[in-house]
């Protein structure tokens, strides 16, 4: 798929690929990552960009900042970047 391993992380990635497939049936949502600090939550999301990016999909991110937030960021709230 032209994407490094991220060891350790294949249930992860099934679910990344789930909701890809979900959002390509048109039924598709957000994903949030999270976690603490220093578990390769940033490779894990760079996996999934380039990976969908292959398939021609536009994935968005943007860091939430270090403290916890009431709700997921919005589009209108994160700063997104587009993958590639």
């Amino acid at each position: 798929m032209g994407t490094a391993p991220v060891l350790g992380r294949e249930a992860e990635l099934a679910a990344l690929d789930a909701a890809y497939a979900a959002a390509e049936a048109g039924t598709g949502g957000t994903v949030v990552v999270s976690g603490p600090a220093g578990i390769g939550k940033t490779s894990l999301v760079a996996v999934a960009q380039r990976r969908y990016a292959d398939r021609g999909a536009l994935v968005l991110a943007g860091p939430t900042g270090r403290y916890p937030l009431r709700r997921p960021p919005t589009p209108r709230s994160a700063s997104p970047r587009r993958a590639g």
